[in-house]
């Protein structure tokens, strides 16, 4: 088989089976993520990948005292090939194991062409660890607030304390494209503040 490929919002030809970096764009990640649940829709209201993302880098800011902006931006894009591949959940992952699939096998050469483009991938693999503790706790305290029958917290990881992700009902998918998209932007200042770049994306320019 030559190619799989998949049509993406600003209709790039995306190969599954020979990603390249130049295939990937930030325009077509926010698009994609706004619109996938996590949770496999079991969430109490829709929370994004996008959501799961920014709150991967609140958690570093906050918790861990991470200022550095290439971590940072690994965090930010930690789950983006999923734009890509879909948000497949860790008990489906965990199926096709036992059945003899690896999942995160298959779609390697996906991760390693978005980390290309995005310039994340020695951060994402010296800050792993880190990233993935982030990542942990984010699902907990998704669980915990959008996903967990109530009166049942107790019985699970508490999250963080500091947020109450009921209180982020009100942003839309669009809202969440510029906040990723902006927090894209503030980082790749921070990292590479003398060449010049593209000028900033507005979400409102994407078209629903």
């Amino acid at each position: 088989m030559d190619s799989i490929t998949i049509t993406t919002r600003s209709g790039i030809q995306f190969d599954l089976l020979h990603p390249l970096p130049s295939m990937v764009c930030i325009e077509d990640v926010a698009w994609h993520l706004s619109g996938i649940n996590r949770w496999c829709g079991a969430a109490r209201r829709h929370i994004c990948v996008l959501e799961h993302a920014l709150l991967v880098v609140e958690i570093l800011e906050r918790e861990h005292g991470v200022r550095a902006p290439q971590v940072l931006r690994a965090a930010l894009h930690h789950d983006s090939d999923e734009a890509y591949t879909g948000d497949l959940s860790g008990p489906m992952k965990a199926l096709l194991r036992h059945c003899g699939f690896d999942f995160n096998g298959a779609t390697q050469r996906i991760r390693s062409a978005v980390h290309a483009h995005f310039g994340t991938a020695i951060a994402a693999t010296q800050h792993h660890a880190l990233i993935k503790n982030a990542d942990i706790l984010s699902r907990h305290t998704e669980y915990r607030d959008l996903v967990c029958p109530p009166g049942q917290q107790h019985l699970h990881p508490p999250g963080v304390s500091w947020i109450n992700l009921n209180h982020r009902a009100g942003m839309q998918p669009a809202d969440w494209q510029q906040a990723f998209i902006d927090k894209h932007e503030e980082l790749a200042a921070h990292i590479d503040a003398v060449a010049p770049r593209a000028p900033a994306i507005k979400a409102a320019d994407i078209p629903y």
